[in-house]
């Protein structure tokens, strides 16, 4: 009896110590196997950002500097600048500038348009005096949560008409030429939204919530002109490239009903 117990306890540390030595290795496949699907997913994660890239280039902003965009966008870029210059005069040379960066991603683009200000508007100034005083100056804070309030009571035209002067006070927050964009889009003013939404991916956002809210955006304003393939195609690339995207897609029943998705997948 005695010898089988010493058997039996020779054997268990056997195992014990077989345990012991194979534990590191184990160990250590493990972390491989996680860093081996860390850099995949990277890598996946890597490529999809590439792809939506070149798919806002595509999509928006290229269409935004074509055809009817780019004469909607040329107009509303010559009356945001006659209207700082008129307030500002010189002074308002910066801020046009600004706004240059804002709306075009050409910069022989963007020097003819600024051009234009000056030859148009900036001599003019020299020779009549400019009563800025009449007009009340609000924040961009004030105007921001004017067009949030418009929107929330449906008015979408009013709600445009405020985050477009929230962006002309800071022509380059991705977040509120995001929020004008909705609002035409609302408005039912794809061409205008279109233009909007390509600014604001033009000028992009570290911020994930910010550039979630513009990829559902951005693909329900391909939908609602009539494009819902490329609008399906591109939430389903940016889905892929952006994290965590897919609940709040699967939220937004607009979206659902615009693209003509089943979000219940």
């Amino acid at each position: 009896m005695s010898t089988l117990n010493t058997e039996n306890k020779i054997k268990i540390t056997e195992l014990i110590m077989v345990f012991i030595a194979t534990l590191p290795m184990g160990i250590a496949n493990i972390w491989i196997t996680k860093s081996q699907n860390d850099e995949r997913l990277a890598f996946e994660r890597q490529n999809a950002e590439s792809i939506l890239s070149i798919q806002n280039k595509e999509l928006f902003i290229k269409s935004a500097e074509q055809g009817l965009n780019s004469q909607k966008l040329d107009i509303d870029f010559l009356r945001t600048s006659y209207e700082e210059c008129q307030k500002d005069g010189e002074l308002s040379i910066g801020k046009i500038k600004s706004y240059a960066d804002a709306y075009y991603s050409s910069s022989e683009k963007k020097n003819i348009m600024i051009a234009k200000v000056q030859t148009n508007c900036l001599s003019k100034n020299n020779n009549q005096s400019v009563d800025s005083q009449d007009k009340p100056t609000y924040s961009i804070e004030y105007y921001k949560s004017l067009g949030f309030n418009y929107l929330h009571n449906k008015k979408f035209l009013e709600a445009a008409e405020s985050f477009s002067q929230a962006t002309q006070m800071t022509p380059v927050d991705a977040s509120l030429w995001n929020q004008k964009a909705y609002a035409q889009f609302r408005a039912g003013n794809y061409t205008d939204a279109m233009n909007s939404i390509s600014i604001a991916l033009r000028i992009g956002s570290d911020n994930d919530k910010i550039r979630k809210y513009m990829a559902i955006n951005a693909a329900k304003i391909l939908c609602a002109k009539g494009d819902v393939n490329d609008g399906r195609n591109y939430m389903q690339q940016s889905i892929n490239a952006i994290p965590d995207l897919l609940p709040m897609v699967k939220k937004d029943l607009e979206l659902g009903s615009i693209c003509k998705i089943d979000l219940s997948k």
